[in-house]
């Protein structure tokens, strides 16, 4: 077991400023590639389709609106809800279409500014349309979200 010396307070210094330097580099607000990157608002709009994000971070977990507005579709509004896994952000959609509620799972491909969204097979679990297998999901196929200021 360690037991400093009062005649060598070099060797306490030795242990301890290490460990004060690794606690530091712990509390850093946000390094590259973290959660908190993921903030901000995103937008798509091509061929009459527009796509809209805005997320925030709450403890690790992202949260806001996504709206899609599809040419000669309904348009759809709602709240997100997910985590970040490595680049992948997958959450659940809660929104509101043709004056019905629905849940359904999505998943966007964080590259650089943009978020990919995910495709890939889904079932119906308990009330939320779900992906078969997350990890097999196909990005950058279609919608393409690239980071826009936010508006007021």
């Amino acid at each position: 077991m360690f037991k400093p010396s009062n005649k060598d307070p070099m060797h306490v210094l030795c242990v301890v400023a290490p460990l004060v330097v690794l606690l530091a580099a712990c509390e850093t607000a946000s390094q590259p590639g973290s959660v908190e990157d993921t903030a901000g608002c995103y937008s798509y709009d091509r061929n009459g389709d527009r796509v809209t994000a805005q997320f925030d971070v709450r403890d690790r977990t992202v949260e806001g609106t996504l709206a899609y507005d599809f040419a000669e579709k309904d348009d759809n509004i709602g709240t997100f809800t997910g985590m970040l896994h490595g680049d992948t952000l997958l959450g659940v959609y809660t929104f509101q279409s043709e004056g019905q509620a629905s849940k359904r799972e999505v998943a966007f491909l964080r590259q650089g500014e943009t978020l990919r969204e995910g495709y890939g097979n889904s079932e119906v679990v308990g009330e939320v349309q779900r992906f078969v297998s997350p990890s097999g999901l196909v990005f950058g196929q279609g919608i393409v979200l690239a980071r826009v200021p936010c508006e007021d």
